[in-house]
């Protein structure tokens, strides 16, 4: 699953990234990157959704986190997934 979104923030922002599968009622960080991108390669095989936030941070400075993005995968869950793309605004 790749994930790429937009950001105003200045040079030397990271990125977390937050997801929540189907049934979970939190968020987990599954990534920190300083690219506008990031590739999850850990959805748990027959996953059929999850929810994916973005928050950047800047010297020690956190923003609010993005407005979650809902992801369905296809009958056979993640592993039947192909590859694409989920614009966001962190």
């Amino acid at each position: 699953m790749t994930i790429k979104w937009k950001a105003t923030a200045n040079s030397g922002a990271v990125y977390v990234v937050l997801r929540k599968l189907a049934g979970n009622n939190v968020f987990a960080q599954v990534g920190l990157v300083s690219s506008k991108k990031f590739i999850d390669a850990t959805v748990p095989a027959g996953t059929t959704s999850c929810q994916y936030q973005v928050q950047a941070v800047r010297n020690n400075q956190a923003s609010i986190a993005s407005q979650p993005v809902s992801i369905q995968f296809g009958a056979g869950g993640a592993s039947g997934y192909t590859g694409g793309q989920v614009g966001m605004a962190a």
